[in-house]
């Protein structure tokens, strides 16, 4: 039985697509890629040196506020 690769949806203006996560990063990395980003609401980002990865918590950092 064949595994089911990793999806990750790319949008070009109003036009949404999956790709293959290799595929996606070659389009992503391409200096003119047809206008093709990661959409506002991706759980993914694209890191110059490891390629694609995924966000991180952002939460606050601040220490516990009990005594």
């Amino acid at each position: 039985m064949k595994k089911k690769a990793n999806m990750i949806t790319l949008q070009c203006g109003d036009l949404a697509k999956e790709f293959e996560v290799n595929h996606a990063e070659r389009i992503l990395r391409m200096p003119k890629n047809g206008g093709w980003k990661l959409p506002d609401n991706s759980p993914y980002q694209l890191d110059k040196n490891n390629g694609l990865i995924t966000k991180r918590n952002s939460g606050s950092t601040s220490e516990s506020k009990e005594k």
